[in-house]
């Protein structure tokens, strides 16, 4: 499990660098980072626009209320949700734009150092859209709850079911990219051993 953990904390940008100018070309890394953060910035802006800030989700149920600390308290969770979820989408959106605008202007030959310069930055827009995704997903549960009151809570228990779901199969398939990366970089390192 220790293993699992450790090889999805890497970064598959990051990973591939060994390989850049090997069996990767420049252009073709660059390709590939630039349609992963095209993927996300195009669907944190879908999501932006199922985010509704401006409607209104009061507690008036007497289970929602024998359940949570106040009314206030109710209330506000909403509004934070939904506002944490776009910012986290916006963060998403425009962090994607700027890295696809710089790095088009990055030389092939720097292209690597560029990458390994910026380890967080490469990574923040998934991390980002990934937030902004479950800020989405809580606060549509969360409207559900309020509007259908039981019924909702029982549809509440089923998302997280779903949630937690893609969550491992996002965990499951990093690691198992990430894992495949370091084997391909691996090889090449002990090929260009035998080379020399």
């Amino acid at each position: 499990m220790l293993a699992f953990c450790r090889t999805l904390c890497k970064s598959p940008f990051l990973e591939t660098l060994p390989m850049l100018g090997k069996s990767l070309d420049p252009a073709t890394f660059r390709e590939r980072m630039m349609a992963s953060w095209t993927t996300i910035g195009v669907v944190g802006a879908l999501f932006l626009t199922m985010l509704d800030y401006s409607r209104v989700a009061e507690c008036k149920g007497d289970l929602l209320l024998s359940v949570l600390p106040s009314q206030e308290f109710c209330d506000t969770i909403h509004p934070f949700l939904c506002s944490m979820g776009l910012a986290f989408n916006v963060i998403a959106v425009i962090l994607t734009t700027i890295l696809i605008m710089q790095v088009g202007f990055v030389p092939d030959e720097k292209l690597s150092d560029w990458v390994a310069g910026m380890p967080i930055t490469v990574e923040m827009p998934l991390v980002s859209f990934i937030l902004g995704a479950l800020m989405w997903a809580g606060d549509l549960v969360w409207l559900g709850v309020v509007a259908h009151g039981a019924y909702g809570l029982k549809f509440s228990l089923a998302a997280c079911v779903i949630a937690v779901t893609l969550l491992s199969v996002y965990a499951t398939t990093r690691a198992k990219t990430n894992r495949l990366i370091m084997l391909a970089a691996c090889n090449q390192q002990e090929l260009s051993d035998t080379e020399d």
